[in-house]
């Protein structure tokens, strides 16, 4: 460990330091055009409002904001002190990604459609970290490894840009064959941090698949989390032929509906201590949600041993409200100069 005095962890916002000198100057200046218009309507009278107006009380509040701007600057750079310590690296963390392919994901209630935008989703993901390995599994209503567990990123996207919904012929949506398929890469891996990622939309055709429980094994360092996609309302399949796009009919010729199916997909994420995510909702960005720490505590993106110190961001920051508090209160009388 290294004692140093202060630090900023997060130094590119120096230029902010600016604002505050800045904001000084401009309030003097604009201080002195209202005195010299006052000047020119009032004439002598000009002298005595400028008596009963408190010219110390207006220096001193400009003060208090620049001071209070400053501190809340210093607070944006995330200052740190004391002592350096090494942040141990802990193992390559594996992830396996279960992707649906099953007919309902060709819904287009989520743009360009539910398959397209999980497959987004995945390189997204994988783009964000640079450790670790990945592998993917294609299900329906069966389960099919599509790319073992790989530190080639290239080749995992090049697979995945590959897939097509005809990987697997069994239609259906089988969450716990795809579970099952997952922890066996895993395992056979010799995976000691594992994170299973399901892009469903939950709509499962096998029986016993509506809230179902979940038995397989997992370690204590395996963690499953799902995301859906799709909306509860209920959309039509289009599938693509050689004449055009048909909507999908069930045996007496209906049309079938789609719709998302939440409850499966959560069970499995709460059996296996992740969490469940809707992709409907705005801003949704699955690499960062991988970033954050589930409820067992993993954190899919792994540090590499990098240096670390406690962070004193709080310190200036109460000065800053502190001060800001205090330039409201003098501007309002209600401490004399």
């Amino acid at each position: 460990m290294t004692l140093l005095l202060l630090s900023f962890q997060a130094p590119q916002w120096w230029w902010l330091l600016f604002v505050p000198p800045f904001y000084f100057i401009l309030s003097v200046a604009a201080r002195k055009r209202q005195w010299k218009k006052l000047q020119q309507a009032l004439g002598k009278r000009c002298d005595d409002l400028l008596t009963q107006t408190h010219p110390r009380r207006r220096r001193d509040c400009r003060l208090l904001i620049t001071a209070a701007l400053t501190f809340l600057v210093l607070s944006i750079m995330e200052p740190s002190w004391g002592e350096e310590r090494q942040q141990p690296a802990p193992a390559p963390l594996d992830t396996v990604f279960c992707l649906d392919i099953s007919r309902s994901m060709l819904a287009r209630d989520v743009t360009p459609s539910r398959f397209e935008r999980a497959r987004e989703d995945v390189r997204d993901a994988v783009r964000s970290f640079r450790q670790g390995r990945w592998g993917l599994v294609a299900f329906a209503g069966s389960a099919r490894l599509v790319c073992p567990l790989t530190h080639d990123r290239d080749a995992f996207v090049s697979l995945l840009d590959d897939l097509t919904m005809e990987a697997v012929t069994r239609g259906g949506t089988n969450l716990e064959s795809a579970l099952a398929k997952a922890f066996s890469t895993l395992k056979s891996s010799g995976s000691s941090r594992g994170v299973v990622v399901f892009l469903s939309d939950g709509e499962d055709r096998v029986p016993k698949a509506e809230g179902a429980v979940f038995e397989q094994d997992a370690p204590g360092s395996w963690t499953v989390h799902a995301v859906g996609y799709g909306s509860i309302l209920g959309v039509k399949i289009p599938i693509p032929t050689q004449n055009g796009e048909v909507f999908l009919k069930d045996s007496e010729g209906r049309d079938v509906l789609t719709a998302l199916k939440p409850a499966s997909l959560k069970s499995l994420a709460g059996r296996y201590g992740g969490q469940w995510y809707e992709r409907g909702v705005q801003g949704f960005r699955l690499g960062q949600i991988m970033k954050s720490p589930g409820p067992r505590g993993i954190r899919i993106s792994s540090s590499d041993g990098s240096t670390v110190r406690d962070g004193m961001y709080q310190w200036p920051l109460a000065f800053a409200l502190l001060l800001f508090l205090l330039e409201l209160f003098w501007r309002r009388g209600g401490i004399r100069p």
